[in-house]
């Protein structure tokens, strides 16, 4: 996922699970309640309360991140979540008449991604304007995302306070790191599909071609409206197919069961383009491959049987696709 693209933490299910105050060699939790006493906690049970919204235990970084404490200071650390496909769990083990059975009610999950992590020196014997703090976003592994806001003396209650507003957050001047934050990890996520779709029994061409074509996408998450044009129209699919080459028989129009196998892939492609990244794995099963002589080489198509089962040989028309700038191309050709 680009930088480029121009999202807001509302549009990406953002919220601030809860904030952890360490002060005075105390621990304190506040859930989201601004302005309700925080409850002062043991560490190992504010390791337990983390533990229970991420719902996994947790890692080196975040165990060691409750149970240190500041020196001559405060740490406030919030804990990040948004709301992410599970795309693991979007096809259900049931299947009718060979078909996955979705279940878009376990399909989304709220997931941690990451901690903004608000430190401060006492600022006793520190001078007006003297950083006497630094807050930044750190992914759930430690790795520090995004730029870091240096904060400098003042006597601004706001910054004072244990207390924290989740608008502040989500709304305020730390905003900016929180999208980061997300961004870092729907990335992340990306990265891991081609792996992902492997594990799952794809073969190694749908495999990359699915991490290619869902980084140039650029998609954040499903769910909405495409306003691009139908890959393909319903004129296209009526006609003759074309042929790859002249000469290698007559044009045929599509039989019904090529046509079932067709729509099939444009309905995956196009949940695709919305960002339904996991549709993909309805294509395990279709031999795909990288062509490999002349202009379709050269111009990076893959070629897909529209007809589950069956050797190359006996598939004669191919759905041709590849990856452009932000979208996905198609054709539809006759090979044999």
């Amino acid at each position: 996922m680009g930088d480029d693209i121009q999202v807001t933490n509302d549009e990406l299910g953002i919220t601030i699970e809860g904030t952890v105050v360490q002060e005075n060699d105390k621990t304190y939790w506040f859930k989201d309640e601004f302005g309700v006493q925080g409850q002062q906690v043991p560490p190992l049970h504010a390791v337990a309360l983390l533990e229970g919204i991420a719902g996994r235990k947790l890692t080196d970084f975040e165990f060691k991140l409750l149970i240190s404490k500041p020196l001559n200071g405060r740490a406030r650390i919030a804990i990040v979540s948004m709301l992410v496909g599970d795309y693991m769990a979007y096809y259900s083990s049931r299947l009718i008449k060979g078909v996955p059975v979705r279940d878009y009610l376990q399909s989304v999950k709220r997931q941690v991604i990451g901690y903004i992590i608000m430190a401060r020196h006492n600022k006793a014997g520190y001078n007006w304007g003297e950083v006497i703090g630094r807050d930044a976003f750190y992914d759930t592994d430690g790795n520090q995302v995004g730029h870091e806001i240096l904060i400098k003396r003042s006597d601004e209650p706001g910054l004072e306070t244990p207390l924290i507003d989740p608008i502040d957050i989500l709304a305020g001047y730390l905003a900016d790191l929180v999208l980061a934050g997300a961004k870092a990890f729907l990335r992340s996520m990306a990265r891991g599909i081609e792996e992902k779709l492997l594990a799952r029994g794809a073969t190694p061409e749908l495999a990359k071609l699915a991490a290619l074509t869902e980084k140039e996408l650029k998609a954040v998450r499903g769910g909405t409206a495409s306003r691009k044009p139908p890959l393909m129209s319903a004129e296209e699919l009526n006609k003759p197919v074309p042929q790859t080459k002249d000469g290698i028989g007559p044009k045929n129009r599509l039989t019904p069961r090529e046509r079932t196998g067709v729509m099939k892939i444009l309905n995956v492609l196009e949940r695709v383009r919305n960002g339904e990244s996991w549709a993909w794995v309805e294509l395990i099963g279709l031999r795909i491959k990288r062509m490999e002589y002349g202009k379709w080489a050269e111009q990076g198509w893959f070629e897909i049987d529209v007809l589950p089962g069956n050797p190359g040989a006996l598939n004669r028309v191919r759905l041709l696709i590849r990856w452009v700038p932000g979208d996905i191309e198609v054709k539809l050709r006759q090979v044999h």
